[in-house]
């Protein structure tokens, strides 16, 4: 699960059209970034969701580094860069509901972490 850093702020700064131009750029980001038989989906609001096939955990978490530092430098129509925190879990696809939650949940703990950061889903915490 991902999720842009303060985008409220972005929306109260610049206004709406600047903050969908915001979505689409890190949307294309993301996208460019995963490879083929991979997807990302704009989960609502300003978060998203990647699903990533036939990856180990650790994969994973370093593809999730890959797309938060990728978006930190991209040229944004702001006077900042915009940043994004990312919530990574491990399952099989027939549980894929209980993956996006446990992702969702550490997503929270990335955001409480500070922001521009990966966290990934532990059993024990």
């Amino acid at each position: 699960m991902i999720d842009a850093d303060h985008f409220k702020e972005v929306n109260d700064r610049y206004g709406h059209p600047v903050g969908d131009e915001v979505l689409r750029r890190v949307g294309r980001v993301l996208l460019d970034q995963v490879r083929d038989g991979s997807a990302v989906y704009r989960y609502g609001g300003e978060e998203f969701c990647g699903i990533l096939r036939d990856v180990t955990l650790l994969t994973a978490c370093s593809v999730a580094d890959r797309l938060r530092s990728s978006v930190a430098l991209t040229r944004m129509p702001t006077a900042e860069s915009v940043t994004i925190s990312l919530g990574v879990a491990h399952g099989a696809s027939d549980a894929l509901d209980t993956v996006i939650r446990h992702a969702d949940s550490t997503l929270y703990e990335a955001k409480r972490a500070g922001c521009d950061t990966v966290r990934e889903f532990t059993a024990a915490g």
